[in-house]
């Protein structure tokens, strides 16, 4: 019996709207030895009956309808386990692939015997006046390597730029030997599964060109950030404990602890303020303890030139939205001497619960 060479997962929920481009950019793939497998997360829209009128089409569609709306961690694992192709991609519903993305993946991933080949994306928005379309930057860290095999503890300058499952193609037998699985949480559910791969491939490479259209979406997923704020704080750091633990765990720390905290509080944190500013006080006393977490772990003060390490130490001593207020305008007039500062708040008879510090303070 012979097995497809690429298998796509596709997880859906009500996206009629998009789902035919999507569709349209896998089944006039250029490499014809794919399958796609659909997992539809009880849409409530057109979705399913597109998604029908393809697959009557086309053999090479497989149609999973779930039972009950589980989130689209669930649904990729569901698809996993159902995939049978020698390497695995991904592709979200409202977005599409370049026609030649799965041939191009194919070949340097076959070629080479990596674990996981990253490759470009484009932005695309639509405004009521033009169309942007954004090349990412993401694969910075590896311009060097282009094309050939490399392991990422030899790259000098790494760094976590995203956390995009679907801009990578990978080996399945690598992916069922360490246990990769999507988080059944609503949202950030794909950094453990990221970070699991990243943290234990042996041989990855780099693809420059841009096959994949990441459709920039206004409002989308709104909702589920609010309620499931929590999500991306746990998931995140089952990311770090899977980096923490791997075999080369102090190069991979020193590029996922600044990824892991710009991209709570400057990317994930502030969007869920934005709609939301009642759970300001929940959500600065986690970031509290995520940085008296974090200073336990690591030397800190060695990566203040990658973050923003004057809001790190703001949130280190101040469990509050008040006090930590206070704590980053004194660091401003005192450069962070934590000295001076404690004296001022003090005097202003401001009494914090300051434990004394380790070195990584």
């Amino acid at each position: 019996m012979s097995y497809p060479k690429v298998s796509v997962i596709v997880p859906m929920y009500n996206v009629e709207d998009y789902l035919r481009q999507a569709l349209d950019s896998l089944v006039n793939q250029t490499l014809k030895d794919i399958e796609i497998i659909c997992v539809d997360d009880c849409s409530t829209d057109g979705s399913v009956e597109i998604l029908n009128e393809y697959a009557k089409k086309d053999s090479r569609i497989k149609v999973h309808v779930q039972k009950e709306n589980q989130g689209q961690g669930v649904a990729r694992n569901i698809a996993i386990e159902m995939a049978t192709g020698e390497y695995i991609m991904f592709l979200d519903p409202d977005d599409w692939f370049d026609t030649r993305a799965c041939e191009i993946a194919y070949n340097q991933i076959e070629k080479n015997k990596n674990d996981v080949v990253l490759f470009n994306y484009s932005s695309y928005k639509e405004t009521e006046i033009t169309i942007i379309i954004r090349k990412s930057q993401h694969l910075k860290s590896f311009q060097d390597f282009q094309g050939n095999s490399f392991c990422l503890k030899d790259v000098e300058d790494l760094r976590f730029r995203a956390a995009t499952v679907w801009c990578q193609i990978y080996n399945r037998e690598f992916i069922n030997r360490i246990n990769a699985k999507f988080s059944n949480t609503r949202t950030c559910e794909d950094n453990p599964f990221y970070f699991n791969a990243i943290a234990n491939a042996r041989t990855v490479s780099v693809i420059p060109e841009v096959l994949y259209y990441y459709r920039l979406r206004v409002g989308s997923g709104q909702p589920y950030y609010i309620k499931h704020w929590e999500d991306v704080f746990d998931n995140k750091n089952v990311a770090y404990e899977f980096v923490k633990n791997c075999e080369f765990s102090e190069q991979f720390l020193q590029a996922y602890i600044p990824y892991y905290w710009n991209s709570l509080v400057n990317g994930h944190i502030s969007r869920v303020l934005k709609y939301d500013k009642s759970l300001k006080k929940d959500i600065y006393k986690k970031l509290h303890e995520l940085a008296e977490k974090l200073n336990k772990e690591y030397p800190m003060r060695t990566l203040k030139g990658e973050f923003n390490y004057m809001n790190y130490k703001a949130f280190l001593y101040a469990n509050n939205p008040l006090c930590y207020k206070l704590m980053r305008i004194l660091f401003r007039i005192f450069s962070i001497d934590m000295s001076r500062t404690h004296v001022v708040l003090n005097f202003m008879g401001i009494k914090l619960k300051f434990k004394r510090r380790s070195v990584n303070d």
